[in-house]
């Protein structure tokens, strides 16, 4: 292999050993029982999305943190003990195959689909399912930082080797984040302070939680539209996110996660948003999206400075791709 090579060299993010920069990020298997436990389809998805044994790290698909914030009768949960069991399992299936364990852990917010009320920053109609979503109030922004803390604990009981806290794709956290779903007038919205305070608060709380324990953030930074989060907005929530306490940012779609057509003809969607939050921060920022080629791959770690690079789609179309990547890159001369 060459030297320069840095894709495929082995490092550490955040105190956890991986033996390359690729991560295979979280992507929902819907595999989950009624209860949201782990199933053998759910292993046989991972045992698909790890045979190249050429990942540095699995971000485990977004687990819920209540039962009222589930996002797919077939999620995975992380929002009480009887999951633990197959949370391990999971944890230990990931490592046998080389690759470090990273467990999301999320709530759906608005686009919950549950028995129950559904919650989000406003007072709306969910259109979708045709039901009312109510604001959260304080005390119940109080209950699920609570709630997000609980899980992330499961994690680390469980031997995940950290935890990422959702905060993209038009969840809960997004949902705040952005200024197109947020229009509270209270400490929870309005300006980017007060629209990152949820984000905080579970940061701080996950991190009570846990100690030392890694804390990732999955960051929603791009809503595809011109009135949605700014660059601007971008480099100071990641900021805020790094002085609450997380370890790393992880970098991806906002509010309509990949829903935009004006970027999918780039080699990495996210990239000024990535490199905005990175000229703020000194902790590892990770990025992923419309990644699929090697030197691609390699580039936004050689020159950019990236810590890992996620390919997801690519990966599930094509689970072998790290070592055909590896493969090309070891023959390429820079």
């Amino acid at each position: 292999m060459s030297s320069q090579n840095k894709l495929f060299m082995a490092g550490t993010i955040a105190g956890i050993t991986i033996q390359n920069r690729l991560f295979a990020p979280p992507m929902a298997s819907r595999s989950a029982t009624e209860h949201g436990l782990l199933t053998q389809k759910t292993l046989n998805y991972y045992d698909l999305l790890t045979q190249s044994h050429e990942l540095g790290m699995v971000i485990a698909e977004h687990h819920f943190i209540d039962p009222l914030g589930r996002a797919d009768p077939h999620q995975l949960s992380a929002a009480c003990n009887d999951a633990l069991e197959g949370l391990a399992k999971l944890a230990q299936h990931i490592h046998q195959r080389g690759a470090a364990a990273v467990l999301q852990i999320n709530h759906a917010g608005r686009v919950a689909d549950c028995e129950g009320a559904l919650v989000g920053p406003i007072n709306q109609l969910n259109e979708r399912y045709h039901k009312q979503v109510h604001a959260l109030t304080p005390e119940g922004i109080a209950k699920l930082c609570a709630a997000f803390a609980h899980a992330a604990q499961r994690a680390k009981t469980a031997g995940f080797d950290g935890v990422e806290i959702h905060a993209a794709h038009g969840y809960l956290l997004s949902q705040f984040i952005s200024p197109l779903s947020n229009t509270r007038t209270d400490a929870y919205g309005g300006g980017v302070y007060n629209r990152g305070r949820f984000a905080v608060e579970v940061i701080q709380a996950v991190r009570a939680a846990v100690q030392d324990f890694p804390v990732f953030i999955r960051f929603g930074t791009y809503d595809g539209v011109p009135e949605g989060t700014s660059i601007a907005d971008c480099a100071i929530l990641g900021r805020m996110f790094q002085d609450a306490g997380v370890d790393a940012i992880d970098i991806s779609g906002g509010l309509y996660g990949y829903a935009f057509d004006d970027r999918k003809q780039l080699d990495a969607y996210f990239v000024p948003e990535a490199q905005a939050v990175k000229a703020y921060t000194t902790i590892p920022v990770m990025l992923a999206g419309g990644i699929t080629k090697p030197e691609v791959a390699q580039r936004l770690v050689k020159q950019q400075g990236f810590a890992l690079i996620g390919v997801a789609r690519q990966l599930l179309c094509n689970p072998l791709w790290p070592l055909q990547a590896k493969e090309i890159l070891s023959k390429t001369k820079e």
